[in-house]
């Protein structure tokens, strides 16, 4: 990516609030790595054979704080877009909403809001559909509903499974193996975006 003209990045002039939740988006992507690294000792201790229910109910636990702690962050970047489009004159007063999901869903269904025209932004936001719903969906349904849970499947695939369809959720078939692809998604959509952010560049 290019270096934005500007002498002064956006964080040095956002405000106290918006540096803060700056900061708590490394902090929190910290603790979702933690749980990343957990997972996959708990399903290494699966592979030797140690199939105890303490092991299922500590990976249910640490695959809800990974979900968690993503949606967490995705929120966070979210107030941070509201507020750089806040900063911006060609945005100001006609902002995103609060939540991700719902950002991501003005551009799924083609919003005609100024910063959908940033194809910097567009480019992000496709990037996300890819990974960001499921994992919306599946942090939601256990907020609300806790209907998943994690199964040992033909001896093998350990997967989080949430059979029961629940208003707008679906069902859902995760193969807990996959948690350090959607990791690697979710952190690479967060440091582009706050280093556009902070450049100035959507």
């Amino acid at each position: 990516m290019g270096v934005s003209n500007n002498s002064t990045s956006f964080l040095e002039e956002a405000s106290l609030a918006c540096k803060y939740t700056y900061k708590s988006v490394n902090k929190k992507i910290k603790l979702i790595r933690d749980n990343v690294t957990k997972i996959k000792q708990l399903l290494d201790e699966l592979n030797n054979n140690r199939k105890e229910e303490t092991i299922i109910k500590e990976l249910e636990i640490n695959f809800f704080m990974f979900c968690e702690g993503i949606y967490s962050c995705m929120e966070y970047c979210s107030y941070i877009l509201r507020c750089y489009q806040n900063s911006m004159d060609k945005y100001r007063g006609n902002t995103t909403p609060t939540g991700f999901n719902d950002v991501l869903k003005g551009y799924r269904n083609n919003n005609s809001k100024p910063i959908y025209k940033s194809i910097r932004f567009t480019e992000l936001l496709s990037e996300a559909m890819q990974w960001y719903p499921l994992v919306h969906d599946i942090r939601s349904k256990e907020i609300h509903y806790s209907m998943g849970q994690v199964e040992i499947i033909n001896d093998i695939d350990v997967n989080y499974i949430s059979n029961i369809e629940y208003g707008g959720y679906r069902a859902v078939g995760f193969n807990l193996l996959e948690t350090n692809l959607i990791f690697a998604k979710f952190k690479d959509f967060v440091d582009k975006f706050l280093y556009l952010v902070d450049n100035k560049m959507i």
